[in-house]
């Protein structure tokens, strides 16, 4: 769930390898982070790019905004399509095929 969580967030959100990877492994942090919560473990924040350790209402900020971004593609994506039917082609986000 974690490596699926992280890559979908990854190729949906960005189209830069270099982002999608830094997307990549903030949410796999993040689905770790929720993973200690749940089980009842005190969890081990991530650094911020200048090697700080996040608060945790940093780190939910992060997430937030991350979801907020999320949330505002999948819907402009919807609104944009020619047919109302509202059905995206999530697999062509998730694996888009390389521009020649």
């Amino acid at each position: 769930m974690k490596y699926r969580l992280a890559h979908r967030a990854a190729m949906f959100l960005e189209e830069i390898p270099e982002k999608q990877k830094e997307v990549f492994k903030f949410m796999q942090k993040a689905y770790d982070v929720r993973s200690a919560i749940v089980h009842g473990t005190t969890p081990k924040l991530p650094k911020n790019k200048d090697g700080r350790t996040l608060s945790l209402k940093e780190f939910c900020a992060e997430i937030e905004n991350i979801l907020r971004i999320s949330m505002k593609k999948a819907l402009s994506l919807t609104a944009n399509q020619e047919n109302s039917t509202h059905d995206i082609e999530w697999d062509s986000f998730i694996f888009p095929e390389k521009k020649q």
